[in-house]
């Protein structure tokens, strides 16, 4: 992902997380998924919460 302000990283985070709750059930929610899902890694979800 492109660089951002301060705080739209973590929205963004929190958005996808929400996408992929809202997703049937069946697909595994991860860190890893989550940030595959950003492009980011996993150490970049923590740093931000």
């Amino acid at each position: 992902m492109a660089s951002t302000k301060p705080g739209q990283r973590k929205l963004q985070i929190l958005q996808a997380l929400a996408s992929m709750l809202e997703q049937p059930k069946g697909e595994k929610i991860t860190t890893a998924a989550l940030a595959a899902r950003l492009s980011v890694s996993e150490a970049a979800l923590y740093r931000h919460f």
